[in-house]
């Protein structure tokens, strides 16, 4: 999981995909962008590695702020419309309960198209009556580890399961961007710094 933030609304596609790139080893089989320019949200997905997909696929994804993924089972982030408006959303986890969640939903009229873990992790969070409410409720409903990413119209939610089984940091450059990542080797390389651990159970809005 990658995401960044532009204070000034500088276009951070390049470092987006530099970003998500140096987290290749977590996740070889699929690989996301999203990103959102001022007007809309946009999502590009992969299969394969991150490079060698997305070194010449990059025009029309600019944005001041966006999230990434690699992945070794699915296609993330993901693209959702809800009563909070459009989102995307992506994480890095395993959630233990996700039969009984699934089905739970579906009892509720849900419907699906992958049944993956961050389907059914987007319909949750868009069950709030905002965003922190949304992943609060969330975190309190899934059994597992996870760290995750959102991407709204209004900034990027990072959060880590209660438990703190999965990584996440934060970062900050001089020029005011803001960053989250699974591992500090995507800050190295982008002049980014840690800042801290997001702390277990914490949500951090960018």
């Amino acid at each position: 999981v990658f995401a960044l933030v532009s204070d000034s609304k500088k276009n951070v596609i390049d470092d987006l995909f530099l970003g998500t790139f140096y987290l290749q080893h977590r996740g070889q089989e699929y690989c996301g962008l999203s990103t959102f320019d001022g007007s809309e949200i946009k999502v590009r997905t992969h299969r394969g590695m991150v490079r060698e997909t997305f070194s010449s696929d990059l025009d029309g994804l600019e944005g001041y702020m966006g999230i990434g993924h690699c992945s070794l089972r699915d296609r993330q982030p993901i693209l959702v419309d809800s009563k909070l408006g459009q989102f995307t959303i992506c994480f890095s986890g395993n959630i233990i309960n996700l039969s009984e969640l699934l089905n739970r939903l579906k009892a509720e009229g849900h419907t699906f198209a992958t049944s993956t873990a961050i389907e059914v992790l987007a319909k949750l969070v868009a069950k709030g009556s905002d965003f922190v409410d949304g992943i609060e409720r969330m975190g309190n409903t899934v059994k597992g580890s996870y760290a995750l990413a959102v991407l709204t119209k209004e900034g990027v939610y990072v959060a880590r399961d209660k438990r703190g089984y999965r990584p996440l940091i934060l970062g900050k450059r001089e020029d005011g961007t803001l960053a989250a990542a699974s591992e500090s080797c995507s800050f190295n390389n982008l002049g980014i710094k840690i800042f801290r651990d997001v702390e277990p159970g914490e949500i951090v809005y960018l």
